[in-house]
């Protein structure tokens, strides 16, 4: 879709790309118990095929939509206690291992509470589909279990056991599958153990290079086939066609403690640590993730990813962060934005990031890692208005500038001045300009709380007034908008949309009234509104 020009909102916080702001905090959408999570530790998160994230948790299962969480409990059939691993298995159908020992399956309609057995409670703590379709099951003190799934109408699973008389210890960490069908576990002393597929006995995994130095924490390939070890001090050693890399504090890993892998979409290898966030390392470069550049947790407990490529973040004690991508980092007034309360965003011919807050202008560099480059404010005699609502630059590079009680400014890039326009600001009712945009060459849409005015800054001639007796849908104007043809689209205050070709001016009828606030056009060339409570309507197309 194609971007609507400045962008006016209320945050907290701002969004940028990193080309610009290298050197600002990450932004992590953080699903936490403020949100109705049953609990902060996360132990694993994945997404069905249906977009849902499924969410295991200390407390139980919870699902999010990307909007709303839903908690599933013993009232919608599931095994009671924590649900401490999950699983999606070839079916489709959701696996929860819960922490007493029981198993839930979700089939996508209906849970189905199941067992190992009376006396199996132990955690489960991992599990893993084989190629043959058979469920591996690594508990906390009861060693593993291989199954088909369920049989018939009871509640215990069938499985056969692998313990000590088949080469594995009883606590295991968690278990995973090679590429080459074998099946893998971490034992709780540290050590690996390989299943061959369709064997039956576990034996050492044997990784050249691999000297067992450290203990074992978690184990992992990834999609060119390489293998990481996650060790207690030792940090991450990798195993790559023969050759051996281990990454530690002394050369840039967060923490010697790891508990987790995942990758992203770009190939890059991402490292869960005990008590250091997470490490991503891709092209031989190291990059730290950490509470004090937006994680939630030093403490990660897993790493998945969505089909989007966002990549679920499982934390000890912050709930699950989702991270979408270095595209986006934040910049608050920690960073040094004068105010928190952002109004209008825009980038000039250079590159650089405006904002329009409610204490004047923020300009950052447009040099990577760069920061704030310049403020531009009323307490510095720049301003007639710190309340900024529109920015907008125009094919000659001057920044417009609305402000709310100031009228209608104009900075020269060439000179670094700020002047007011006196003809326009003059007509606007209170000084205030709602709504911003640039039109044709050399002329301007500018909104108010009385009408619309078509404007040619430096050309002699008045202001074009557009009010309801024109067409106008309503005389206070929020939101301006020139699509690729040329056509205008204004939003107003509960009325709605008013379109404006050639100088006519038409209302659009929607069935209902609104507040718009804000439009794009899309690939397909509908024009999509949104308003203020009422959600998003379209205009054209089917």
């Amino acid at each position: 879709m194609k971007a609507v020009g400045p962008i006016c909102f209320v945050a907290l916080t701002v969004l940028l790309t990193t080309t610009q702001v290298a050197a600002q905090r990450y932004f992590f959408e953080n699903v936490s118990v403020q949100h109705g999570l049953p609990a902060s530790k996360v132990y694993a998160a994945l997404q069905d095929e249906f977009g849902l994230v499924w969410i295991g948790t200390e407390a139980g299962l919870a699902s999010y939509d990307g909007n709303r969480i839903t908690n599933h409990g013993t009232q919608d059939g599931m095994a009671p206690n924590g649900a401490r691993s999950l699983l999606m298995d070839k079916d489709g159908r959701l696996w929860t291992g819960h922490l007493d020992g029981g198993i839930t399956i979700h089939d996508g309609n209906t849970f189905t509470a199941y067992t190992l057995g009376e006396d199996m409670h132990s955690a489960i703590t991992a599990m893993v589909q084989a190629d043959d379709g058979s469920i591996w099951i690594a508990t906390a003190g009861h060693g593993a279990f291989r199954t088909n799934g369920p049989q018939g109408s009871g509640t215990v699973l069938p499985a056969d056991r692998f313990d000590e008389e088949k080469g594995l210890q009883t606590v295991l960490l968690t278990v995973m599958k090679l590429k080459d069908g074998r099946i893998c576990f971490v034992e709780d002393r540290g050590t690996l153990r390989s299943i061959a597929k369709g064997g039956d006995h576990a034996e050492e995994l044997k990784i050249p290079g691999w000297q067992g130095l450290f203990e074992c924490n978690t184990v992992y390939q990834d999609a060119q086939g390489a293998i990481w070890i996650g060790t207690r001090g030792g940090g991450a050693f990798k195993f790559d066609k023969g050759t051996s890399t281990q990454y530690s504090p002394a050369n840039g890993l967060s923490s010697g403690t790891v508990i987790s892998f995942g990758e992203d979409d770009e190939g890059g290898v991402w490292v869960g640590t005990l008590d250091g966030g997470a490490s991503l390392i891709s092209k031989q470069r190291i990059r730290n993730f950490s509470k004090a550049n937006g994680l939630h947790s030093t403490f990660i407990r897993s790493i998945s990813r969505d089909r989007e490529g966002n990549l679920l973040i499982g934390t000890n004690d912050g709930g699950l962060d989702i991270f979408k991508g270095d595209r986006f980092v934040c910049f608050s007034a920690a960073d040094g934005l004068i105010d928190p309360q952002v109004w209008a965003v825009a980038e000039d011919d250079h590159g650089r990031a405006w904002f329009g807050t409610n204490g004047g202008i923020v300009v950052l560099s447009d040099k990577e890692g760069g920061g704030i480059l310049k403020t531009i404010t009323a307490q510095q005699g720049a301003l007639t208005d710190n309340f900024i609502r529109c920015l907008r630059e125009d094919d000659k590079g001057y920044m417009w500038i609305g402000t709310d009680h100031g009228g209608l400014l104009r900075y020269d890039p060439r000179t670094e001045k700020v002047t007011v326009d006196i003809e326009l600001s003059g007509s606007l009712a209170e000084g205030k300009v709602t709504a911003l945009e640039i039109g044709q060459p050399g002329e301007l849409w500018v909104g108010g709380l009385n009408g619309l005015r078509r404007y040619l800054p430096g050309s002699g001639t008045p202001p074009t007034f557009i009010t309801v007796d024109d067409g106008l849908a309503s005389n206070h104007v929020v939101s301006i908008y020139r699509d690729p043809a040329g056509t205008i689209w204004v939003g107003s205050t509960v009325k709605g949309v008013t379109r404006i070709d050639n100088g006519q001016a038409r209302p659009i009828d929607l069935g209902r009234s609104f507040t718009a606030t804000a439009f794009v056009q899309d690939d397909q060339g509908r024009i999509w509104v949104g308003t203020e409570g009422q959600g998003i309507n379209r205009v054209g197309g089917g």
